[in-house]
């Protein structure tokens, strides 16, 4: 019986490992319930490196929380990611209809993933620079923009808005719905805009701001992205590799 019993474990336990270790290949996709499984609707799990965390990610707000008449600072939760991190792969809907995956991006020296949407006054000072970073860098890094929002909390910020801002920008790059929000979930994103910039290998080598003035380009001193990237595509990793982003915190539907 002790035999029997000891063979058990070693079967139970040797089929636990080999879903751990189970590859998520360029089919798999990440469906609404959070699990993974190729197009044809077969469910694998994915590898540890990109499961979507099992609690809710804290969203902060972009105001201090009023006590009485005293304003107490926000207080940065721990980010999920940490630099070093691999990439999370994601399938999401881009404003052409078709689904986006970036596992099957060209190979570039740097992926740059920008948490942003259309209503946040924040993201909307900041699209103009986007496109120009992409101009200026969308040859070696590929950019991405996510809207994490949910429409139902700001209609602004639905697919069908999306396809409007996106015709009226003019944006040469993917701009995805996160229907769901479990990509957000994901990668920890708080605020609109949020930057994960990764480098050729994948791994995350800066997080945080696109630079350290909103309100007026002109007068920015520190440009944390176009430095991070400057300093990826010379084979080094940036100089500043965390800061802290300043945005409209993204909006979550409550649970009923």
């Amino acid at each position: 019986m002790k035999g029997i019993f000891l063979a058990l474990i070693f079967i139970v336990s040797s089929s636990a490992f080999a879903q751990i270790e189970m590859p998520l290949t360029k089919n798999s996709v990440m469906k609404k319930d959070g699990t993974y499984g190729d197009q044809k609707g077969k469910q694998s799990p994915p590898p540890a490196d990109v499961m979507p965390p099992k609690e809710p990610i804290p969203v902060l707000q972009h105001d201090p929380a009023q006590i009485g008449n005293k304003k107490r600072p926000t207080v940065e939760a721990e980010p999920v990611l940490k630099i070093g991190d691999k990439i999370i792969t994601f399938s999401l809907k881009n404003v052409d209809g078709k689904n986006y995956n970036i596992s099957n991006a060209k190979k570039k020296k740097a992926y740059c993933i920008i948490f942003t949407c259309n209503h946040c006054p924040f993201s909307v000072k900041y699209e103009d620079r986007i496109i120009a970073l992409h101009k200026k860098y969308g040859s070696k890094v590929e950019f991405v923009a996510i809207n994490p929002n949910d429409p139902s909390i700001v209609e602004e910020d639905s697919y069908e808005n999306m396809i409007i801002r996106a015709k009226e920008k003019n944006f040469k790059f993917p701009y995805l719905f996160d229907e769901g929000q479990f990509i957000m979930k994901a990668y920890g994103a708080r605020k609109t805009p949020h930057i994960f910039l990764f480098d050729k290998d994948y791994k995350l080598a800066y997080m945080g701001g696109i630079d350290d003035n909103s309100d007026d380009p002109e007068s920015v001193e520190q440009p944390y992205l176009a430095n991070a990237i400057d300093a990826l595509l010379k084979g080094q990793k940036p100089d500043v590799e965390i800061t802290k982003a300043i945005g409209c915190s993204v909006k979550v539907k409550k649970k009923s």
